[in-house]
């Protein structure tokens, strides 16, 4: 690069002070960029020669330094990442290794060790399995050895502190969050034939016995004027204070009356009252989610609830 090219976007840019930025006057710097959305990045320089010419390096091609600017303006990269990847093969810091970690995350140099391969490739396509291996199990034996190269990542690096690390470890999350939805399509997927089938069973007897169920209710509504009516004859009839149930029926479950004693509420003031010292229904887990949930919607609407405020919950997604 000549030494009279200006960095200064570049530098500044590392620094994350994006100047203006003009299509038509692209900046001397290292960057990265990809064609398209969740594409491969690929490493892009750019200076300016003695004589005015631009180039612009991009992968394996020279490129119009007109057409890549605005594809990589925002993206610079610090030298010896460039240098790493885009000279000596080496995987970007941010790249989930596949197998094993062999490289720091900070600088891009290569380790001591076994060879390890990086990437963000998609996960294997639903039913894609090794021999005599069921899908749960292979999934879960990915999953585990994920799990492993991250935790020993965590470990080896310490708290994420640095840009680069910060995108190793959100590739790693997007990892598992593409095995966690495989999985659940998996799930799915292998559920689906006994959940039709359930249904279809389902569809074929829940009219009989809704048929059967409206008979034998239709009958004991029927029984119940005449075994009330006995019931109270009974009561006249006897000095006692309690008279035995009549019931009907020659065979199998013979038909009573079933007493039971339910809420009516004759005062819907007074009722409510009556449980605003009650530390019992106050107490109460769904009482509390209920509160909860009704003064989130009032705050959230910008309604005041007293004693309670809405606070920030910050949390990664």
């Amino acid at each position: 690069m000549s030494s009279n090219s200006s960095h200064t976007y570049w530098q500044d840019a590392l620094l994350g002070k994006f100047g203006p930025v003009h299509e038509n006057d692209p900046q001397s710097g290292y960057y990265r960029m990809r064609w398209r959305r969740g594409g491969e990045w690929i490493p892009v320089a750019i200076w300016r020669q003695d004589d005015g010419e631009i180039l612009a390096p991009c992968g394996a091609e020279l490129k119009d330094p007109f057409e890549v600017w605005t594809w990589c303006c925002r993206y610079p990269v610090e030298y010896a990442v460039y240098k790493a990847v885009a000279e000596d093969g080496e995987p970007w810091p941010e790249d989930v290794p596949a197998t094993g970690s062999c490289m720091t995350a900070e600088t891009g140099t290569r380790l001591s060790g076994p060879a390890t391969s990086f990437a963000l490739s998609p996960p294997p396509s639903i039913g894609h399995n090794s021999a005599g291996v069921s899908e749960a199990e292979g999934l879960l034996g990915e999953i585990e050895a994920l799990s492993s190269l991250a935790s020993s990542w965590l470990e080896e690096n310490g708290p994420v502190c640095l840009q680069s690390t910060a995108d190793r470890a959100a590739n790693y999350a997007e990892r598992f969050g593409s095995l966690e939805t495989k999985a659940e399509a998996l799930r799915t997927s292998a559920k689906r034939p006994i959940i039709e089938a359930g249904r279809k069973i389902d569809a074929e007897w829940r009219p009989i016995i809704a048929k059967a169920y409206d008979g034998k209710s239709q009958m004991k509504k029927a029984l119940e004027p005449f075994l009330v009516s006995e019931r109270d004859r009974l009561k006249v009839e006897t000095s006692l204070g309690s008279v035995e149930t009549p019931r009907a029926g020659t065979y199998g479950r013979r038909i009573g009356l079933r007493t039971k004693k339910v809420l009516s509420i004759i005062d819907d003031t007074a009722f409510v009252s009556g449980f605003k010292n009650n530390e019992r229904f106050w107490g109460d887990d769904a009482v509390r989610s209920n509160m909860v949930r009704m003064a989130e919607v009032d705050l959230l609407a910008g309604l005041a609830v007293p004693g309670a405020i809405l606070i920030e919950q910050v949390s990664a997604a």
